[in-house]
């Protein structure tokens, strides 16, 4: 769900970490169950915070360069792969 937004600001011309992504975030819960989530999200902060304090040694996200594609836009043999979104064409017959 991410790729199209970071490939645009890719697309714009900026450098594009690899986001810090919070799974399992709910609401309406009770009980242990609210607990657990504080715990867990306090947690989480932390590698956060951890994550910001080395954001200069974050890795990038890859994407392919123009060199990639070939003139009708379609992936090169042999270019890397760096998203579902952008694959080699199968070989049609």
């Amino acid at each position: 769900m991410l790729w199209p937004a970071l490939y645009s600001l890719r697309y714009l011309g900026f450098a594009v970490l690899h986001p810090f992504i919070i799974h399992g975030v709910r609401r309406g819960l009770r009980g242990q169950a609210l607990e657990a989530q504080h715990a867990y999200l306090e947690s989480m902060e932390e590698q956060y915070v951890a994550f910001l304090r080395r954001l200069e040694q974050q890795p990038l996200v890859r994407f392919n360069s123009v060199s990639d594609f070939d003139a009708d836009g379609q992936l090169k043999p042999g270019a890397p792969v760096y998203s579902p979104f952008v694959q080699h064409s199968p070989m049609l017959w």
